[in-house]
C-alpha cells in the first residue's frame, strides 16, 4: 500500500471545521479545504482560506436565527388584528347599547280637569245628555236595607271649566259614594237653625243637603288641619262664570247643609262619586 503524506493540518482549519454541524456541510468544507491545501503550500494561505471559513459558517448558522425571530413577528402581527377587532367591538356594543327612548317614554301629559283641580274626565259621563240635567232638584236616598255611606268631613271644593259645561266639586273625607243627599234651587238662603240670611252672589243657589257627615266637635275633626272651615269663611270660585261661592249652611248631628251661588237658574246634572266621597255638580254652558 502506497502511504502519502499529508502537509500539517492547520489548527485553525480543524477549530472551524469543529464549529460545523452539518454533515453535508462538514463534508464539503473538508473537500475545498484539501483542494486548498493541495494547491497552496504556503501557511499565509491556509490561514486566509481558515478565516474565510467562518465568515460562511457564521452566514449559515445565522439562517435559522432569522426564520424564528420571523416566528414572533407573525405571531405579533397577529395580536394587532386581534386588539384592532377588540378596538372594533365596544363600537358595535355602544350602537347596539344606545337607548332610543320613545319621546312620549317617560311622558304623562296633563288633562283639562288635572290642569284646572278638576276631577278627571272618566269620572262621570262626559255626554250632555239634556234628559241628564234638570231644574227641579234631584233627591237621592239609601236604598231600604243599606247604610247611609260614611262621608266624614269636607275637605275641598273646586271647580273646573271644560267646554260646554263648567262643574263643581264638593270633597268629603270618606271613601264611598253618597247614597243619601238633595239638592235644589233657592232664592232664599240662610241658616237653617238661626234663620240667619245668607249673603250669595248671582241670581240664585243650589240648596244642598247630604248625610252622614262627621257629628262631633270641629276642633276634634278626624280631618285635622285637611278640614275645609267654610263656617268661619266660604269658598270665592274665581275661575267659574256661573259658580260664585259656595256657604256653609249649618249641621245638624250628622246631617249638613251648603249653598253654591250661581248666576241664574240652569238645567243641572248631579252625580254622586267615590274613592274619594264626591258630589259632583255639572251646569251646560251657552
Amino acid at each position: 500500500m502506497t502511504t502519502v503524506d499529508l502537509p500539517p493540518v492547520c489548527p485553525r482549519l480543524l477549530e472551524t471545521l469543529s464549529m460545523i454541524r452539518r454533515p453535508a456541510l462538514f463534508t464539503a468544507a473538508l473537500t475545498a479545504s484539501a483542494l486548498a491545501l493541495t494547491s497552496c503550500g504556503s501557511a499565509d494561505e491556509d490561514a486566509d482560506t481558515v478565516a474565510s471559513t467562518p465568515d460562511q459558517s457564521s452566514t449559515e448558522t445565522e439562517s435559522p436565527s432569522t426564520s424564528t425571530g420571523a416566528g414572533p413577528t407573525a405571531e405579533g402581527d397577529d395580536d394587532d388584528g386581534d386588539e384592532a377587532v377588540t378596538e372594533e367591538e365596544p363600537e358595535v356594543e355602544d350602537e347596539t347599547e344606545t337607548p332610543d327612548p320613545s319621546p312620549s317614554e317617560g311622558q304623562a301629559s296633563p288633562t283639562e280637569d288635572e290642569s284646572n283641580g278638576d276631577e278627571p274626565s272618566g269620572d262621570i259621563s262626559s255626554s250632555l245628555d239634556p234628559e241628564e240635567f234638570t231644574l227641579n232638584g234631584v233627591t237621592q236616598e239609601a236604598e231600604q236595607g243599606s247604610d247611609i255611606t260614611d262621608l266624614g268631613e269636607l275637605v275641598d271644593v273646586r271647580v273646573g271649566v271644560h267646554d260646554q259645561y263648567e262643574r263643581l266639586v264638593i270633597e268629603f273625607t270618606g271613601s264611598g259614594a253618597p247614597n243619601s243627599f238633595s239638592t235644589e234651587f233657592t232664592d232664599d238662603p240662610m241658616i237653617r237653625m238661626t234663620e240667619e240670611p245668607l249673603e250669595i252672589p248671582g241670581d240664585s243657589a243650589l240648596y244642598l243637603r247630604i248625610s252622614n257627615l262627621y257629628a262631633g266637635a270641629f276642633e276634634d275633626s278626624p280631618a285635622g288641619d285637611d278640614r275645609l272651615a267654610l263656617e268661619e269663611q266660604p269658598v270665592v270660585l274665581e275661575n267659574s262664570s256661573i259658580f260664585t261661592e259656595v256657604h256653609y249652611g249649618g249641621r245638624t248631628e250628622a246631617l249638613g247643609e251648603f249653598y253654591i251661588g250661581i248666576d241664574t237658574e240652569r238645567p243641572v246634572r248631579v252625580e254622586a262619586l267615590d274613592d274619594p266621597s264626591r258630589i259632583v255638580f255639572d251646569v251646560s254652558t251657552p
